[in-house]
């Protein structure tokens, strides 16, 4: 079986270099465009992760296509209608980077409730400002919901 990694960080060659000798899997430091389709064209699997193209006009190019193994969370850089429409079968990983994804709900969230000067000038005023109530278990639920959002979407 053809394999296409995309994208690939020399600590995830070690992984698919553990698949047996029935596996020919080729690297890509870069992402999957269609300028340099052509070079795997005959690929059966591809392992992309977010900035390679997945669009039909790319994926029209492998005529030996059965699995996308996207190494992230999202697939919006996958044409999901096209591969139902040829029986491709996509994969995710549903729950990765959860805690990076909490980390930056604070990191928004958080500014939002602090005072800001109304002056950049020496002797600046400061003016506290609700944008809206929150309380600590508001912060966690927020998190939560955040961290949970591709549950509630059925993206299991």
């Amino acid at each position: 079986m053809k394999i296409a990694v995309f994208e690939v960080e020399h600590w995830e060659r070690e992984v698919f270099k553990e698949l047996g000798s029935e596996y020919e899997v080729r690297f890509s430091n870069k992402p999957l465009r269609a300028s340099n389709a052509n070079l795997y064209a005959s690929a059966e699997v591809l392992s992309p992760f977010i900035y390679s193209d997945l669009s039909s006009t790319v994926l029209q190019q492998f005529k030996h296509l059965k699995l996308i193994a996207t190494r992230s969370t999202g697939f919006d850089h996958i044409d999901i209608g096209y591969c139902q429409k040829r029986g491709i079968t996509v994969c995710n990983v549903p729950v990765y980077a959860e805690n990076a994804v909490a980390e930056h709900v604070f990191a928004l969230l958080l500014p939002s409730l602090c005072p800001t000067p109304l002056e950049h000038s020496e002797g600046a005023t400061f003016v506290p400002y609700v944008l809206f109530e929150v309380s600590s278990l508001s912060i966690v639920s927020v998190s939560i919901t955040a961290v949970r959002s591709g549950y509630s979407k059925g993206n299991r």
